[in-house]
C-alpha cells in the first residue's frame, strides 16, 4: 500500500476529522489532488470512510460551526432571521445542542438528490464534488444533518446556503 493510502486510512481509524483533514480528504476523493493511489487504494478508503462514520470533530470546528449555522439564523444584533433556513425541529435541537459529527459526504457534482454515504469511486477521472454532511445532535439525542455550501456554490446558482435533510 502507498504511504498516501496509509495517511489517510490513519485519519479515518483515529475518529477525529480536523478541518485540515475532511478539506484534505475531500481534495482527495474529489480527484483534485495528484497521488499514485490505485483504483482499488481509493476503493478501500471509501469502504473504510463509510463503515467508520459518524466521526468526531474538533472542539474549534464545532465552534466554528455553531456561530456559522447561529449567523444563518440569526442577525448580528440576536433578532431571528425572516428568512432563516431552520424550521421549528431544527430550530430546537440548536436551542439544545449538544455537539457535530461528521456524518458522511455528499456528491453535488454527480448526484443532486440524495446524499452519499458511501463514496462510488468509478474511476479516477470521474468528476465530484464532495461536501461533509455535519450532524447536529441536540443533548437529548435529537439530531439532524445538513450539507454547507459555500461562496462558489452561491454563485454557481445554489440558492440555498445548506441543505437540511
Amino acid at each position: 500500500m502507498s504511504k498516501i493510502f496509509e495517511k489517510y486510512k490513519t485519519i479515518i481509524l483515529d475518529d477525529t476529522f480536523t478541518e485540515s483533514s475532511i478539506s484534505s480528504f475531500r481534495s482527495l476523493m474529489n480527484g483534485y489532488k495528484r497521488t499514485n493511489l490505485t483504483d482499488e487504494e481509493r476503493e478501500s478508503l471509501d469502504y473504510l470512510f463509510g463503515e467508520n462514520a459518524p466521526y468526531s470533530i474538533t472542539p474549534a470546528q464545532t465552534t466554528k460551526g455553531f456561530d456559522w449555522l447561529f449567523n444563518l439564523r440569526f442577525t448580528a444584533r440576536g433578532k431571528e432571521r425572516k428568512n432563516n433556513p431552520f424550521g421549528y425541529r431544527e430550530q430546537s435541537i440548536l436551542d439544545d445542542f449538544d455537539r457535530f459529527e461528521l456524518a458522511g459526504l455528499y456528491d453535488n457534482y454527480s448526484c443532486q438528490s440524495l446524499p452519499k454515504r458511501n463514496l462510488i469511486i468509478l474511476s479516477v477521472h470521474d468528476k465530484h464534488n464532495y461536501k461533509p454532511i455535519y450532524k447536529v445532535i441536540a443533548s437529548d439525542g435529537g439530531y439532524f444533518e445538513y450539507v454547507p455550501y459555500t461562496r462558489s456554490d452561491l454563485i454557481s446558482g445554489q440558492i440555498e446556503p445548506l441543505i437540511i435533510y
